[in-house]
């Protein structure tokens, strides 16, 4: 944990309040004020204080004003606490509102929230706050090889359900993958897995949300589930391992549960190199980490194309900086210009080589 990171926390919660006050002042969190007060007044002490990260109930009055303010004007890092719903997108209406992150509040003991808010700030901190949804980035170093791929050999065209598309996140996927689906509009494209760092708490509420904004087909992962063109499957890669496996009614998904030693990304894009071989398409997204490198690079082997996020459109560029580094990105783009070439690349046949 950094020694001298700054945080401020608006909760309604006063066990959970104590309890971060004296386990975070251990751990080397330095907790510039703790309120639970709404109004102007937390706009105020949002400008007085310049916290690194903000952690805030995302049900105290006035929250979305503080969030905006924090996100857009003095572009600090804001982690959302939300209550799971049981149908309903209110857990992540905080991503709208410019949170960089949500956790979700069960039925758990302040000890373990304090612990799960903690393991978020830690992600969090250093992260880059940029409008993921409407700002355009520019076009730079596209391909880190230009030798690798020419788009004058996409030439062959393909149908959509023979291909098959990967999407890997950590921090700030979810709004990645609400434009990138937004943006592939009525396409008939490929079957879509979307494999996500959250809580799998979250992951109903993420498809409804996603659904709800992008008109899309979305569902959380199920295993025997069928691939169908124009549905998205949405994982949690945090306690679930999700594979693709060939049978003879066609290519299923299969899910078991992951742990602390498991790399989801890497089994779930191998599996699919597997099944799909050249027809695969894998891209990486903003996150934390090396989980999905070894997958890219077996994707680029059996001549899949690979994407991986640049860094000015990216909250995190850790994981498509990493893949960027060994050799399993064929392109680098902005998060505006990724949904444009999964188009393309549902539709043609393409052939690279390492």
């Amino acid at each position: 944990m950094h020694t001298r990171l700054r945080v401020l926390a608006l909760l309604s919660d006063a066990r959970l309040r104590q309890e971060i006050q004296k386990r975070w002042r251990a751990n080397g969190i330095h907790l510039c004020a703790v309120h639970a007060e709404s109004g102007d007044f937390l706009l105020e002490e949002l400008a007085r204080l310049r916290p690194q990260v903000l952690v805030v109930d995302a049900e105290l009055d006035g929250v979305r004003e503080v969030i905006q303010q924090a996100a857009s004007r003095h572009r600090i890092p804001v982690i959302g606490l939300v209550r799971v719903q049981e149908n309903g997108l209110g857990p992540l209406r905080p991503l709208e509102w410019g949170a960089i992150t949500v956790v979700p509040r069960t039925l758990v003991e302040p000890e373990q929230l304090a612990l799960d808010l903690e393991s978020a700030i830690e992600r969090t901190c250093g992260a880059q706050v940029v409008d993921l949804l409407d700002a355009d980035f520019p076009l730079s170093g596209a391909f880190p090889d230009a030798t690798v791929f020419d788009l004058r050999r996409a030439l062959r065209a393909r149908a959509p359900q023979e291909k098959m598309v990967v999407l890997g996140a950590g921090l700030g996927g979810p709004m990645a993958v609400r434009r990138i689906l937004g943006e592939l509009g009525g396409v008939a494209f490929s079957p879509i897995v979307y494999a996500q760092g959250i809580s799998s708490a979250l992951l109903p509420a993420l498809a409804r949300w996603l659904e709800s904004h992008t008109g899309v087909f979305v569902h959380p992962v199920e295993s025997g589930q069928k691939l169908e063109v124009g549905h998205v499957y949405v994982a949690s890669t945090n306690h679930e391992s999700v594979r693709i496996e060939t049978t003879s009614g066609g290519n299923v998904l299969r899910v078991c549960a992951s742990n602390g030693k498991s790399r989801p990304l890497d089994a779930l894009l191998q599996s699919m190199a597997q099944a799909y071989g050249s027809s695969a398409v894998g891209v990486l997204l903003s996150g934390h980490g090396d989980d999905g490198c070894e997958g890219m690079l077996a994707l680029r082997a059996v001549g899949g194309f690979t994407i991986a996020q640049d860094r000015a459109s990216s909250f995190v560029y850790d994981l498509p900086g990493r893949v960027r580094e060994c050799g399993g990105a064929i392109e680098c783009l902005p998060i505006n210009e990724i949904a444009e070439r999964i188009v393309m690349l549902m539709h043609a046949e393409h052939a690279t080589r390492v």
